[in-house]
Parts: C-alpha cells; sequence; structure tokens
C-alpha cells in the first residue's frame, strides 16, 4: 500500500502487479480511499519507471 500526499491530502493506493516497472511497462493500482480532499475517493494510478530511478505518477480519480 502507498499513501501518496497532494496538497494536504493523501489517496490510499493499493495493489499486487505481475511487473515491478523495472522493464519500463507502466504499472496499474487502484485507488481505494483517502484522507482530506481524497476521503472516499476510488479510481486508479499508473506509474513507470524512467531511466534516472525516479517513477513517473498519473492519478485518475472517479469518485
Amino acid at each position: 500500500m502507498v499513501g501518496r500526499d497532494i496538497t494536504g491530502a493523501t489517496a490510499i493506493v493499493s495493489g499486487i502487479t505481475l511487473t515491478d516497472g523495472g522493464d519500463g511497462r507502466r504499472v496499474w493500482r487502484p485507488i481505494i480511499d483517502g484522507t482530506g480532499d481524497f476521503a472516499g475517493a476510488i479510481g486508479e494510478v499508473s506509474a513507470v519507471a524512467q531511466p534516472s530511478g525516479l517513477w513517473r505518477m498519473l492519478g485518475r480519480e472517479w469518485r
């Protein structure tokens, strides 16, 4: 489970994937809840490893 702080609110992301993203493939995980503005959130987050070792993440909240 991963918590991500965004402007004073936290989206809680969970899930098991078949890849760790190290091969350059995008990893998708569900948003299962949150705090502050993200309380009760549902959605998804995608992440892909960059050559620099950092991760590029994109979240979509459906709520």
